[in-house]
């Protein structure tokens, strides 16, 4: 049960944690393997055209495919910002759900272990009542 109780505390610290650190520092640079330069131009890539969901630099931006008004091109860092966040949110609220879940599990496992100690006592006592019997009946 120690051990039940300790995984619990752990996942719910875990849950805590990423509860309330927020990221609103986060940068698309921080992101260690994404490129960051248009391999068309070779140019950093500043911008994020939401109809296409790549980034884009300047370049493609002003003179490329994505100088029109059917492309939303907005500020990379802003739009990675974004959709991190709504990517926070979604694993804040699945990672609330699940923890409910896992601690209803602990729960209806603590309950069965306490049951089975119990059985376990009632036959342990059992045996050592029909022993003693035996042990007298053969005096």
């Amino acid at each position: 049960m120690k051990g039940i109780n300790k995984l619990q505390y752990i996942i719910q610290y875990i849950i805590q944690y990423i509860l309330t650190h927020k990221f609103y520092r986060v940068s698309i640079f921080d992101v260690p393997h994404l490129k960051k330069f248009c391999y068309l131009h070779n140019d950093a890539l500043k911008y994020y055209c939401e109809s296409c969901e790549e980034p884009v630099c300047n370049e493609c931006n002003q003179f490329g495919p994505h100088n029109n008004k059917l492309h939303r091109v907005t500020n990379l860092n802003e739009s990675f910002r974004k959709r991190f966040g709504q990517v926070n949110m979604l694993v804040s609220t699945n990672l609330t759900s699940k923890l409910e879940q896992l601690i209803n599990q602990i729960q209806y496992i603590d309950h069965n272990i306490e049951q089975v100690k119990y059985s376990k006592n009632l036959i342990e006592r059992n045996i050592r009542s029909d022993y003693s019997n035996l042990v007298e009946t053969l005096r």
